[in-house]
């Protein structure tokens, strides 16, 4: 029988779990797949001892793929029977011809073209990148190896009430790509850097 979720430890633990990304509580398996699947978000699907968080995962990824896609999560259930639907999520499928489809595996310099195919094919990303100013043509990119960028098939952020006229918790984003298993939790900080990354034309590379 599952434990069902009240507003108040829902709000602690996505908090508790989200501030620092620590490991749920091996009770989270007590918890309703739907309720599973709101804390989990919140602390970016951290591994953790029951193997919840993952279930949630995969759970939360079949309601998308569905066809018609469903939301992420159905109705948590609290303890007095009321549905807890207070939780917001934002949630995109970024296009392969959208740069935002895309991340460097470290903040890096991409060489993206929104006209390219990228059905079959990869953006590079150019971690030794240099660009050289010149007072006659602007500059040049001097690019080094390249490194393959990681496909973003998913991107999520839930938004989670606190009560009582507080601010609400508001995750980090989680980034995910099923197929090739990739997953990365970012702070607003840390998407500043990436969106501070240059894009490169590869036209400007001798």
């Amino acid at each position: 029988m599952p434990r069902l979720l009240t507003l108040g430890s829902l709000a602690a633990a996505a908090l508790g779990g989200a501030a620092g990304l620590a490991p749920l509580p091996s009770s989270a398996a007590d918890y309703d797949i739907d309720c599973a699947v709101i804390l989990c978000m919140a602390a970016g699907f951290p591994s953790e001892p029951s193997g919840t968080c993952s279930d949630a995962y995969d759970y939360m990824i079949d309601r998308i793929t569905d066809r018609p896609p469903e939301p992420p999560f159905d109705t948590c259930t609290m303890s007095d029977g009321s549905a807890y639907d207070a939780a917001e999520v934002a949630f995109a499928r970024p296009s392969r011809q959208s740069r935002v489809g895309w991340i460097c595996p470290e903040p890096a310099p991409m060489a993206f073209d929104e006209t390219a195919d990228y059905t079959f094919a990869t953006p590079s990303c150019y971690p030794d990148a240099e660009y050289i100013p010149s007072v006659f043509e602007g500059g040049t990119w001097f690019l080094g190896a390249p490194v393959a960028a990681e496909r973003i098939a998913y991107r999520f952020q839930i938004t989670i009430p606190t009560g009582a006229g507080g601010e609400p918790y508001v995750s980090p984003v989680f980034l995910s790509n099923p197929d090739t298993g990739f997953s990365l939790t970012l702070t607003p900080e840390e998407l500043t850097e990436i969106a501070e990354q240059p894009t490169i034309t590869l036209d400007d590379t001798p």
